[in-house]
């Protein structure tokens, strides 16, 4: 989908000739803001972004209201992977600051089975010392098969700025995860979905369903991109981004 058509996807829209909104932004699992620097670097130099840590708490409601906290009033919002679950759970504890949503690579549902034994494991044996071979066996997991070498080195160097401690915090916090499936038709503001065509972790038809249950939603497949979409693919990402920003939200709800 290109620029313009991802812009044309939402049907209520009218352009605004500029925004004035903080971007904050939330990285995933084991990542830090230096998962958004070369997206913050292609965006127009109009938009302020605020990158936000989301390794201090150990849920997710605890970690929208640290986000909260340190937010201003009104604020478009952005999450990647767990940031995007996080995202969802701003969304619900305070619809009227969130002037509009992006969704990357992230799911609605609630964890299952399978991955609550995965992080069972993975909590055990970080507080076991394995917390190093965590990170280079999650490294490969994350960047996935296309991603080279800079990417790797990339990932770990957050994933070692997160330690082992805020590791074990976002563990616990996945397991606080809700099914926001039921919530979602209750989002009013321009939200755009970012998916990675060979994203392995988070597959393409779980953002599919997030958009299909948001009104007025726009959903993107960046072809070729993993699950680390903004590391790999910067540049489509901000396009993406800089038309979502482009769009002009319902008038700013009183708090």
């Amino acid at each position: 989908m290109t620029w313009h058509e991802s812009f044309a996807a939402f049907p209520s829209a009218a352009l605004a000739s500029a925004t004035t909104e903080t971007l904050v932004m939330l990285p995933g699992m084991l990542g830090d803001g230096r998962v958004f620097d070369e997206v913050i670097a292609a965006l127009p130099v109009v938009v302020s972004c605020r990158p936000v840590r989301i390794d201090l708490d150990d849920s997710v409601h605890e970690m929208a209201e640290s986000v909260l906290a340190v937010a201003p009033q009104h604020f478009a919002l952005a999450g990647h992977s767990l940031g995007g679950i996080v995202a969802l759970e701003i969304w619900r504890c305070a619809p009227t600051r969130v002037t509009r949503l992006a969704l990357l690579s992230t799911s609605a549902r609630p964890p299952t089975d399978a991955q609550l034994c995965a992080w069972t494991d993975l909590h055990n044996r970080t507080e076991n010392g394995e917390f190093s071979a965590i990170i280079d066996e999650q490294a490969h997991v994350n960047v996935g098969s296309r991603g080279g070498s800079e990417l790797i080195a990339q990932w770990k160097a957050m994933a070692a700025k997160v330690g082992a401690d805020g590791f074990l915090r976002q563990l616990r916090a996945q397991k606080s995860r809700t099914d926001s499936r039921p919530s979602l038709a209750g989002i009013t503001v321009p939200t755009v979905v970012l998916s990675g065509g060979d994203d392995a972790v988070c597959p393409p038809d779980l953002q599919r369903e997030l958009a299909a249950g948001i009104p007025d939603s726009c959903h993107v497949t960046v072809e070729g991109a993993g699950h680390m979409i903004s590391l790999d693919h910067p540049g489509e990402v901000a396009a993406h981004l800089a038309a979502w920003l482009a769009v002009r939200p319902a008038a700013v709800r009183e708090a």
